[in-house]
């Protein structure tokens, strides 16, 4: 994300996380100058809804280039 702002290329960063104390990196992307991408979903508390991950590649454009960290399950 720091890379890529510095170039001023278009991104979204997509975060899961169970819950917000589990959050990685919460506080530098909060006070990054590109915070504003980031999207923060969690799986746990009140109303948490789920994000269809199938759906949201499957909305991304051919030319998109997508990399993906963490467990397997």
């Amino acid at each position: 994300a720091e890379t890529l702002h510095a170039r001023g290329e278009a991104f979204a960063l997509h975060v899961f996380a169970r819950s917000l104390d589990r959050l990685p990196f919460r506080d530098r992307m909060a006070q990054s100058p590109w915070g504003h991408r980031v999207r923060v979903h969690l799986s746990q508390g009140a109303g948490a809804p789920r994000v269809d991950v199938g759906d949201l590649v499957s909305s991304l454009s051919d030319d998109t280039h997508l990399y993906v960290c963490g467990p397997l399950a």
